[in-house]
């Protein structure tokens, strides 16, 4: 079984007593010191550093800011100031300080830089709200790794790093913005992140994982990725859900090597096996950057514990599943070279079941979108805990249907088909302040 490590709220702290500038200057030949912050490069032949980035602003301007800096180091759990290990018993903290942390404003941009990791290579990364990597390089003259991201809402609460300790009724003690994670290199067999082959650990290289999750970690065990994102259930006040993310990009070489697809248009959303908040779930799936970007519908921090698998090539298509009670609701099957329920545009594939429903709220009203791929009468409930009221029976039409309500904090919904079957939730969202979008 691969795990991938506990990242805290914090970034790691340097090691004690490590001499000062002891990863300056170093070279493909060295070995850089544990829990010390790498140096920015400046030769073309320094490893173990990073290259100042830049700030791409919506309209596509890019200017290397003022002020800030990427950051960098290895370590491992003991943050001892001792050689770093390249087997994958290390891992790099890394990310960009500086104009973020309290200025909403930095939230459309997006932050690029690249990163020399020399002997590491750079398999697997879980940092933020990623847009895209590049992997550069080799094991010979160094790796390197690019990363654009933008900041991610990050809210904070003493001691929550469990979702027992950081339950439905969590409150966030405070809210800042960051551009943080870590880089994990694959062992092969070992008691750390690892994979059984050589050849299965090059096929993962460059994959992402994007959420904005106080701890956050991750699993990768029998094909399947398990994703642990964890952060306070409401924002500073208690009011409003902390809006959550979890997205997985695969590169295009795991995916036809091990998954044994000839092409990336092959792999539709009834092709991943997903479940969240333990329910089995449909992604949304897009062809972005030359690999395939997972978006798994995490919306809150309700325990989402998402996995992901991509069905191998000679496998049955799955069915798609509602994400309550595992009966079918909508196709997703693929024929004729059309998927039922999606829809392909410049080479991007996006599922979305035939019945759903879509909830916004807005604070005292909450907004239900029901679709509908036929006319029938709809049950809708509202639940507090594990109690339903029924607050509707709607003679709904076929497609678009509103229903307006109360809202609070403590109150989710259910819809139910006309057959008593529950209907998937597209997206949950709420709405809320610190100059962030709404998520539907």
């Amino acid at each position: 079984m691969c795990f991938g490590s506990v990242a805290s709220a914090l970034r790691a702290e340097p090691a004690r007593g490590a001499p000062k500038g002891v990863n300056d200057g170093l070279t493909i030949n060295d070995v850089p010191t544990a829990g010390v912050f790498w140096p920015k490069c400046t030769t073309d032949a320094q490893v173990y550093c990073f290259e100042q980035h830049s700030v791409i602003t919506p309209d596509g301007t890019e200017t290397q800011p003022m002020m800030g800096a990427p950051y960098v180091n290895c370590h491992d759990s003991d943050q001892v100031a001792e050689p770093c290990a390249f087997d994958g018993s290390y891992w790099m903290e890394m990310g960009v300080n500086g104009g973020i942390d309290n200025n909403p404003a930095a939230l459309p941009n997006t932050y690029r830089w690249k990163v020399r990791l020399g002997k590491f290579s750079p398999d697997i990364l879980m940092l933020g709200d990623t847009q895209k990597t590049v992997v550069g390089g080799n094991e010979t003259t160094g790796w390197t790794l690019e990363i654009w991201a933008k900041p991610a809402v990050k809210a904070y609460k003493t001691g929550c790093y469990t979702p027992s300790m950081c339950g439905d009724s969590s409150v966030a003690e405070s809210l800042t913005y960051a551009i943080s994670g870590y880089l994990r290199t694959l062992g092969i067999g070992k008691s750390w992140p690892s994979v059984a082959t050589t050849e299965l650990r090059d096929s993962l290289r460059g994959t992402f994982i994007s959420t904005n999750g106080m701890s956050q970690s991750w699993t990768f065990a029998a094909d399947t990725f398990k994703v642990n994102a964890i952060s306070p259930h409401f924002l500073p006040g208690g009011t409003e859900m902390t809006p959550g993310f979890v997205k997985v990009w695969l590169p295009s070489s795991y995916l036809v090597s091990d998954r044994g697809y000839q092409s990336l248009t092959e792999i539709t959303a009834d092709r991943i096996a997903l479940t969240r908040y333990k329910q089995d779930a449909v992604p949304t799936v897009s062809i972005v950057n030359g690999g395939l970007l997972v978006d798994t519908g995490v919306t809150h921090f309700s325990d989402p514990e998402p996995t992901i698998r991509v069905l191998k090539a000679a496998e049955q298509v799955r069915s798609v599943l509602t994400a309550n009670n595992g009966t079918s609701s909508g196709s997703g099957t693929t024929s004729g070279g059309t998927t039922s329920g999606a829809t392909t545009s410049g080479g991007t594939t996006t599922a979305t079941p035939a019945n759903y429903v879509r909830t916004s709220a807005s604070g005292a009203k909450a907004t239900l979108t029901i679709n509908l791929a036929s006319a029938q009468t709809v049950k809708i409930y509202r639940k507090v805990g594990s109690k339903l009221t029924l607050l509707k029976s709607l003679a709904a039409k076929k497609g678009t249907n509103k229903y307006v309500t109360v809202y609070k904090t403590t109150y989710s919904f259910v819809v139910k088909d006309a057959k008593g079957k529950v209907i998937a939730p597209l997206l949950s969202s709420t709405a809320y302040r610190f100059g962030l979008r709404y998520l539907s």
